[in-house]
């Protein structure tokens, strides 16, 4: 199964390292010091509603046979320009919630979905360093470690034999099964974000004119 979006624009930096605990961005600048760059970080507010902040949809996974494991099998994109990779600061995160419409959480992860490097990367928080973001259940700027995820966390899928092999780090986001009679059973509700990650390095202004020309969330199963 794919999700998939043709572009996204005009996304304002956000953080958070919980997103149930939602995002936070930006209002104020204020001068660097020391080895800082001109202009840091220096107030925080919450941010706004879904899709002027960030992106936020949901779908909805089932299966009409036995129990199966789903895994993300891949994350794919396209820089708008190459020169400036806006995918290098770009996270997708994944809220998982129990078989149902509107059920309590099981789980959510936040994945980096590229490896490439902004030329002009720099950390533009006051107090944040590498592997650092906003913590949300703060409004002070208070930053925390994070390390999200990235493609080690995927499974292998195979598009010609349609065959799943798991990596040592494959991560599996939740179960879905059929009913006895072979019907569709209940299915299990996934949210997905797309956020630009302001407390990464390779957030900086150069990226400002650029977007992700599409982006593609693939999902694979594997029987019990």
């Amino acid at each position: 199964m794919q999700w998939m979006v043709d572009s996204f624009e005009g996304l304002t930096p956000v953080s958070t390292n919980r997103i149930s605990g939602g995002f936070q961005k930006v209002t104020k600048f204020i001068d660097g010091t020391g080895s800082q760059p001109d202009l840091v970080a220096g107030l925080f507010g919450r941010s706004r509603e879904a899709d002027q902040d960030y992106y936020h949809t949901s779908l909805f996974l089932r299966t009409n046979g036995s129990a199966t494991d789903i895994y993300l099998s891949n994350i794919g994109f396209e820089d708008s320009d190459k020169k400036s990779p806006i995918s290098s600061a770009i996270r997708v995160g994944l809220v998982v919630h129990k078989a149902g419409l509107d059920q309590g959480i099981t789980g959510e992860y936040i994945f980096a979905i590229s490896d490439k490097k902004n030329p002009e990367k720099q950390y533009n928080t006051a107090t944040g360093r590498e592997g650092y973001v906003l913590d949300s259940s703060q409004k002070d700027g208070t930053t925390v470690p994070f390390k999200p995820y990235n493609s080690d966390a995927y499974c292998i899928y195979d598009v010609d034999t349609g065959t799943v092999t798991l990596k040592h780090e494959s991560l599996r986001l939740c179960t879905v099964e059929g009913t006895a009679d072979g019907k569709a059973g209940t299915p299990v509700q996934v949210e997905i974000y797309v956020w630009l990650e302001g407390c990464d390095e390779d957030c900086t202004a150069n990226l400002c004119n650029t977007t992700l020309r599409n982006l593609a969330v693939s999902f694979a199963g594997l029987g019990q």
